[in-house]
């Protein structure tokens, strides 16, 4: 038999430091832990695609608040970077404000030292843009020369998008205005088809005797 010892954990798989805790990948392990009592160990359970797993609970820690001395770095480092996080806000909505104007965004790019990068012609509707959804959003809100405000991106920085140019949007051809067409006469049809049951329902309520159709429908 293979044995492993998990440690001290939560209901949540996690250590007393918070980091996730090593534990073996049976469906609700956990669940069957803390179901058992003290000294004690828990049925054989099964485990998916064979084999069966026992869990041993050596020991129960009550619930409680850890002591401050045990969680002040921890405290102290959430602090810290909450702090560092609302000053990162504060001064991309500053220099989002900075942007606004030619010589502001000049300034503020020597400044800061900020690095800039060409996005490309992105489309309105563009799910493939690596850009925040809400940056493209604000781009064509903004005419040629605008700024956008600030937005985070996946890891955590700030982005400021300037418009370059806008081009206009191309007449779709005629095949692509066909299907458009069809479409939408093909979901005006299901909806007035929708509709129409449910009209028929309301005005003619029938009740179904089950005991009946499965008489009728039953192997001899």
């Amino acid at each position: 038999l293979k044995v492993q010892s998990v440690g001290t954990v939560n209901r949540a798989g996690k250590t007393a430091d918070g980091k996730t805790a090593s534990i073996p990948p049976y469906e609700k392990f956990l669940d069957a832990a803390f179901a058992a009592d003290e000294k004690s160990e828990t049925q054989l359970l099964p485990i998916k695609g064979g084999g069966y797993f026992v869990v041993r609970v050596e020991s129960l820690t009550p619930e409680h608040l850890r002591p401050l001395a045990e969680v002040k770095p921890a405290v102290v480092a959430g602090l810290e970077k909450q702090d560092r996080a609302v000053a990162l806000g504060t001064l991309a909505n500053d220099i989002a404000e900075k942007f606004k104007t030619t010589e502001g965004r000049a300034a503020a790019i020597k400044q800061y030292g900020l690095s800039g990068n060409s996005s490309g012609n992105i489309k309105r509707d563009d799910s493939m843009s690596a850009l925040p959804p809400l940056l493209v959003e604000d781009i064509f809100a903004r005419g040629v020369g605008q700024s956008t405000s600030a937005f985070t991106t996946k890891n955590g920085d700030y982005v400021i998008a300037v418009v370059n140019s806008m081009i206009p949007a191309s007449a779709p051809d005629k095949e692509a205005i066909r299907q458009m067409r069809s479409s939408m006469s093909r979901d005006q049809k299901s909806e007035i088809a929708e509709e129409y049951f449910i009209y028929l329902e309301n005005k003619f309520p029938v009740d179904i005797n089950t005991a009946a159709l499965t008489a009728m429908t039953a192997q001899p």
